[in-house]
């Protein structure tokens, strides 16, 4: 119930080392689908294993200009307005916190771009009623 009234963020997980899969294109269109198409203004694409494009001294901005503009990684990139994150998998403690923090930073401005509203649709609307229904029952008994 941690969700409610809605999600603040919808979090897209990839590994840019290898070809953007069917799958993965349509595990996103899945998502559109169960939560609509306004969940694209919620979502934030996070790059797993940036150590191994370190490794080879480019930067997850360097890789992803490689590719052509009508790649479906930078209609992705684009349709979500560019929210991204590059996590290094081997990374130290002290890096694991600053990732967390660039990550909260980003869902906060992504809230306050949507005018301070976390993801809601009908879906999450009957949840919630039903949720304060079922919690004030369930207090009526305590």
């Amino acid at each position: 119930m941690a969700a409610l009234p809605g999600p603040h963020a919808f979090l897209f997980v990839l590994n840019p080392t290898t070809r953007i899969t069917e799958e993965e294109l349509k595990m996103l269109n899945s998502v559109r689908e169960i939560f609509g198409t306004a969940s694209i203004n919620h979502t934030i694409i996070i790059f797993t294993h940036s150590d191994s494009l370190d490794a080879h001294g480019i930067t997850i901005q360097e890789h992803l200009a490689q590719f052509e503009s009508n790649h479906p990684l930078n209609k992705l990139l684009d349709q979500c307005g560019h929210r991204y994150l590059a996590v290094n998998n081997r990374a130290t403690n002290t890096e694991k916190t600053a990732t967390v923090r660039a990550l909260l930073d980003i869902v906060a401005q992504m809230v306050a771009n949507n005018n301070g509203q976390v993801y809601i649709n009908a879906n999450f609307e009957a949840a919630a009623k039903f949720s304060g229904k079922y919690t004030s029952e369930n207090q009526d008994y305590s």
